[in-house]
């Protein structure tokens, strides 16, 4: 429990600090892919459910009035989730390719100013930089990971409240 404290205490301190600026990227890309890949879980079986109904759920209902998005016909609702689904599966792997590129930018300039530093013990040098590269890689994956849980409790609270009690009960008795 205490670890875990440290570890978020300490990625708060990291993101007020200057050097983080070059993260916010990969790391906005990395919430938006993960919010997208359920959204491919979700859209297929409201999908299912929707075509089998004849019309869309209450719920999708509410959002598109909510976002002041215009309700398809119930005779396009096919061709609404198909295009849909293609949408979500092409904007997936175009945003999982922006935040490889992102993440290879970062490891660049840092490969560039360790490569200026020309130490002479290559044995150590190559440990130290493939050490940088872990640490890049779980500094935005740690980032992604608790600003995705955050954003989620906070859809799940808006959602229906007594599933997310539940599942923030159950979050504390695991942590526990």
């Amino acid at each position: 429990m205490l670890s875990f404290h440290k570890k978020i205490s300490s990625l708060f301190k990291f993101y007020k600090s200057r050097k983080s600026q070059q993260y916010n990227l990969p790391v906005l890309f990395g919430i938006i892919y993960k919010l997208n890949s359920i959204a491919l879980f979700i859209i297929p079986i409201q999908a299912i459910k929707s075509v089998s109904e004849g019309s869309l759920s209450i719920n999708i209902k509410n959002i598109f009035d909510s976002l002041r998005i215009p309700i398809p016909p119930e005779e396009y609702i096919y061709q609404f989730f198909f295009i849909s689904i293609l949408f979500a599966l092409i904007s997936l792997i175009t945003i999982k390719r922006l935040k490889n590129n992102c993440i290879l930018n970062i490891k660049y300039r840092m490969f560039i100013k360790f490569d200026k530093l020309k130490k002479s013990d290559l044995n150590n040098e190559s440990y130290e930089f493939s050490q940088k590269n872990n640490e890049i890689d779980n500094i935005i994956e740690n980032s992604e990971n608790i600003l995705f849980c955050l954003i989620l409790s906070i859809f799940i609270v808006i959602y229906d409240l007594q599933i997310a009690l539940i599942l923030f009960m159950g979050g504390l008795f695991y942590l526990f």
